[in-house]
């Protein structure tokens, strides 16, 4: 039978408006925790009134708000097109003391997989590390496996493992997610840590301090979601303050990392102290990370943390075996090693930075092919003994030397006078490097000359100002 060219419904306009307006309710319903049951005293095991609340919201969208009050809970679950609110700060969710049972207790998580649109906005995640320090598994918040989850205006207290968390397959991604004007206080190990597939993300505005491990880590997968990455996303406006120690069963803490990752931006964002390199580029298992931008960021003070770091990079900014990678417009001091460091890396742009004290160089090429050092400050590095160069290309093997790179319009030079000055040379150039181009840079004023390596057999030395 043939379809007809138009549908025309029986329903009247107002039928229509009233099923709108009725939906439209539903979603803005608001399920209040206290009329439920739940007491907020502090005191009070309030894990059924609470989960009573969300489970009713899920079962048709909605608001489920806390008012201000401290809910004792085990261990909550939220479902798609739920709002979980609070008043602010003075709203808290906790993790009830008296658990005997070892375990993980994730303090807020979805039901099930492939939850979404759901916000958690506006309170306190309290997950007292104090009262469970052994539990090493579990993350305060999960957003695993959803789809358009948004947290805003959350602070972390006490997180035993992380704040907010996922590690997910192909088949069940977390994708859209959007984390925003956070804030992580007092955590024992790290704080945003996202494994797997994680696409469409940004995380956004969040204060992070004292953070045991890495404040924000997008890693290749765990377990079942092995060899999946991160997609597609930005991570700018963060600060990231004070990661400057760890603890028995943490890594070592950056400020910011990519594992593996594809299509990140990293914008804008404040980093002082951190045990290992501030922001590190690097590759998983089985894939480099690629198409990265580090841009518009300030770094202070990285790897600042010598007695807990023996072996441990501690750079400003650190790309590792990566392709295609831009760091452009940032502003980086007072590193434990290099400014800004690039190792076996291939098409590289470092592009108008600023490499200042710095304890080794300003910038480091190690391994590093089809790059380039363009319209950069590097002044007063080299305090900390040991390679005290403005520029270094160093090869570990004719196989993996350093080939194709141009440094071209640089400052490269010490603004003090006399024995005060670090920066002993404008470059370093190590065996096995070649074809190589330095052009038209000013390296005036370092400590003892111009090139303290060897000359490449193909070296371009053109228009430079001694």
């Amino acid at each position: 039978m043939a379809l007809p060219e138009t549908i025309t419904s029986t329903r009247t306009a107002a039928e229509h408006r009233t099923d709108h307006q009725s939906l439209h309710a539903r979603h803005n319903q608001v399920f209040n925790v206290k009329e439920y049951g739940a007491l907020g005293d502090g005191t009070t095991d309030d894990q059924t009134a609470c989960q009573a609340a969300l489970t009713a919201a899920a079962a048709s969208g909605g608001v489920v708000y806390f008012p201000r009050g401290t809910y004792r809970v085990i261990g909550l679950t939220y479902g798609s097109n739920v709002t979980v609110a609070g008043d602010g700060p003075q709203s808290v969710i906790s993790l009830k003391a008296g658990m005997t049972t070892p375990g993980s207790w994730v303090l807020l998580a979805p039901t099930t997989t492939g939850i979404t649109d759901a916000t958690i906005r506006d309170l306190t995640l309290d997950q007292r590390y104090d009262l469970y320090p052994n539990n090493t598994t579990a993350p305060c918040l999960s957003v695993n496996a959803t789809t358009r989850v948004t947290v805003s205006g959350v602070t972390f207290y006490r997180s035993q493992t992380m704040a907010v968390w996922c590690d997910s397959t192909a088949a069940a991604p977390t994708t859209g997610m959007v984390i925003d004007n956070c804030r992580i206080r007092s955590p024992f190990g790290g704080g945003f840590s996202f494994f797997g597939a994680l696409t469409d993300f940004r995380i956004s505005n969040n204060v992070i301090d004292g953070c045991y491990d890495d404040a924000i880590a997008l890693q290749e997968g765990l377990g079942a979601s092995a060899g999946q990455i991160n997609q597609r996303g930005v991570v700018v406006g963060n600060t990231v303050t004070r990661s400057e120690s760890r603890n028995p069963i943490s890594s070592t803490p950056h400020a910011i990392l990519t594992f593996g990752s594809k299509d990140v931006a990293i914008t804008g964002n404040t980093v002082y102290k951190t045990v290992a390199s501030g922001i590190y580029v690097s590759n998983a298992t089985t894939v480099r990370s690629e198409n990265i931008t580090v841009s518009g960021n300030t770094v202070r003070d990285a790897g600042i943390t010598a007695a807990t770091t023996t072996g441990i990079p501690g750079h400003g900014i650190d790309v590792r075996n990566s392709d295609a990678v831009t760091v452009t417009g940032n502003t980086v001091i007072g590193s434990r090693q290099s400014g800004i460091a690039c190792t076996t890396a291939k098409r590289v742009t470092v592009v108008g930075n600023i490499c200042q004290s710095n304890a080794n160089n300003g910038v480091r090429l190690e391994d590093t092919v089809d790059s380039s050092v363009t319209g950069n400050t590097i002044m007063d590095n080299g305090s900390g003994g040991g390679e005290t160069w403005g520029v270094t290309m160093i090869s570990t093997s004719a196989a993996v030397a350093v080939f194709d790179c141009v440094i071209v319009g640089n400052r490269i030079g010490d603004s003090r006078t006399g024995a005060a000055r670090t920066q002993t040379h404008a470059i370093y150039i190590g065996l096995n490097s070649d074809r190589i181009m330095f052009a038209n840079n000013n390296y005036r004023n370092n400590l003892t000359g111009f090139n303290a390596g060897v000359t490449p057999t193909t070296f371009i030395n053109v228009n430079n100002q001694a």
